[in-house]
């Protein structure tokens, strides 16, 4: 969905690649705090054993943080990929894409939603 927007973006409407990359991170992100903690990570808001989840709001910014910190990155890769090596900006957004995926949910197991 992500590679079709920045298509869209960059093919179709004449944005640039750094520009379709951030508004497509920003638009991909607003969906996916609460898809991952309902569906990927099943955090419930009093879970069982007496366990205590991150609030919501604590997950949520855990989650926003480790975004701002992927959106910089992802950036930096972005230019570095298309402007200085000259790959074309969809099969950077493909291998960048992967690379982040992986690296997107060690994180948020790891920190954004794990259980305190």
């Amino acid at each position: 969905m992500s590679l079709a927007l920045s298509w869209l973006m960059v093919d179709g409407l004449g944005v640039g690649v750094l520009e379709a990359t951030a508004i497509g991170f920003v638009l991909m992100n607003l969906f996916s705090h609460h898809l991952a903690r309902r569906w990927v990570f099943r955090v419930e808001t009093e879970p069982a054993g007496g366990a205590s989840a991150p609030t919501y709001q604590k997950s949520l910014l855990r989650y926003l943080l480790n975004a701002a910190l992927v959106l910089g990155l992802n950036l930096l890769f972005m230019h570095w990929a298309v402007q200085v090596r000259g790959m074309h900006y969809l099969l950077a957004s493909v291998l960048l894409a992967v690379f982040f995926f992986v690296f997107n949910f060690a994180v948020q197991r790891l920190w954004a939603f794990r259980q305190l």
